[in-house]
């Protein structure tokens, strides 16, 4: 519940809630968690893991994106971004890779969504290994599936 002040909007974030850093930080630890029960299930399979692990990601890139375009700043904002990369990343995360965070959850939540629509996943050397290795074999089981597909209808 957020009181109003008279004339003025609510300053909520993307979750409806005020406090950023802790919506960053669930969106990408419920995303890992999600995406690695996606990873696990048979590749072409259409799982609820999916859409959750697609929410979290838009969700995360939603609050980057704010504070990319200085919607949002925060005094502790560097620290956060530590610990946000090595949170997405489940891991150290090197300097590259707290500043190339925003870039990289790009790159996924575009690789999700290409996989869905049956395109190319690009952009894998910006993902966590963990995501990148599971979206190119999601991706080749699917271009696999594909190919048996099209060799059935010329037959």
């Amino acid at each position: 519940y957020q009181r109003r002040v008279r004339g003025q909007k609510p300053k909520m974030g993307v979750c409806g809630s005020v406090n950023h850093g802790d919506d960053l930080m669930d969106s990408l630890r419920a995303f890992r968690e999600h995406f690695n029960l996606y990873a696990a299930t048979a590749a072409g399979a259409n799982s609820p893991e999916e859409s959750c692990a697609k929410r979290e990601i838009r969700t995360a890139r939603q609050i980057l994106d704010d504070f990319d375009k200085g919607v949002v700043k925060m005094d502790d904002q560097d620290e956060l971004f530590v610990r946000a990369a090595e949170e997405f990343h489940g891991r150290k995360a090197t300097p590259q890779e707290v500043r190339d965070l925003f870039r990289a959850v790009t790159a996924v939540k575009n690789g999700m969504d290409n996989l869905s629509i049956q395109r190319p996943v690009e952009n894998v050397e910006m993902m966590p290994e963990y995501v990148g290795k599971a979206l190119e074999t999601k991706s080749s089981y699917l271009g696999q599936q594909r190919a048996v597909g099209r060799r059935e209808t010329t037959s």
